[in-house]
């Protein structure tokens, strides 16, 4: 997973994520025979992507890309704590697969992060995330995340994947 979370912050950073048309802060970018990656960027660097690997059943997951280091080097996942504010609401604390300079939220019997993401996530404009990394202190990003239910919808379908969401 680490290497495919590195090739997902790599396609994403990339300049040739096209511009989602109505007002969605969305863009979107498909490499050829992959599925439809959705992702949003912070003024700061921070990425926001929704995608999957392959297509299939529970294949769709969020990455948070940080500008930071987020913990040591390894080959597993550490779960953390993070927090999420959506608009003006409360920030709510869940815990996440924290990797070198990423989170993802996951879609599996062992990990059901996603669907209550998605589900906050579709009625918001503006998401503020804090990381809690491993040895430095907090910081926060912030997204715009306007017209995410058309980008969830559109990942779900490209990913043959049964949108949690119906």
């Amino acid at each position: 997973m680490r290497t495919k979370v590195m090739i997902a912050a790599g396609l994403a950073a990339c300049a040739g994520m096209a511009q989602a048309q109505g007002g969605s802060a969305w863009g979107y970018f498909e490499a050829d025979g992959a599925p439809l990656q959705a992702g949003v960027v912070s003024p700061d660097g921070g990425q926001l992507i929704l995608k999957c690997d392959e297509p299939g059943d529970g294949s769709v997951f969020a990455v948070i890309v940080s500008p930071e280091r987020l913990r040591p080097t390894t080959t597993r996942p550490q779960v953390r704590s993070l927090w999420l504010q959506f608009d003006d609401g409360n920030r709510e604390e869940v815990r996440w697969r924290y990797y070198e300079q990423s989170v993802l939220a996951l879609n599996t019997r062992r990990d059901r992060n996603l669907e209550p993401f998605l589900r906050e996530l579709v009625e918001a404009d503006r998401l503020e995330v804090r990381f809690d990394p491993d040895g430095t202190p907090p910081f926060n990003i912030s997204f715009t995340v306007t017209g995410a239910r058309e980008a969830i919808d559109r990942v779900f379908e490209s990913c043959e994947d049964d949108d949690v969401l119906d």
